[in-house]
């Protein structure tokens, strides 16, 4: 619902918080969309990152979160001093089950 409602940093929320109580992989492809359409390239960047390296992700999930790195353009990812945060976002948000995510 928030995501139709273009609240997204309220689904971003939403989806993050689902995760972490039963992490499933299209559950983070859809919080790497949310952080995308808010322009929060470098999180959702590595999260699609690291779905096309999981050899737990389905071939869809894999092949959607490709699209998705591949459309993303060299100038909205020109935010290298913020990439610190990102993985530090990253790691804090991830649950320990997820060891193959850590930078």
């Amino acid at each position: 619902q928030a995501n139709e409602a273009y609240s997204f940093q309220t689904a971003i929320s939403y989806f993050e918080d689902s995760y972490l109580l039963l992490p499933r992989l299209n559950t983070l492809l859809s919080a790497a969309n949310m952080h995308l359409e808010m322009g929060n390239v470098e999180i959702s960047r590595e999260i699609y990152a690291r779905l096309v390296r999981d050899p737990k992700a389905s071939a869809e999930a894999r092949e959607m979160a490709q699209r998705k790195l591949a459309s993303i353009t060299p100038v909205q990812s020109e935010c290298w001093p913020c990439m610190w945060l990102v993985r530090l976002v990253v790691r804090i948000r991830m649950p320990p089950s997820r060891a193959w995510m850590h930078l």
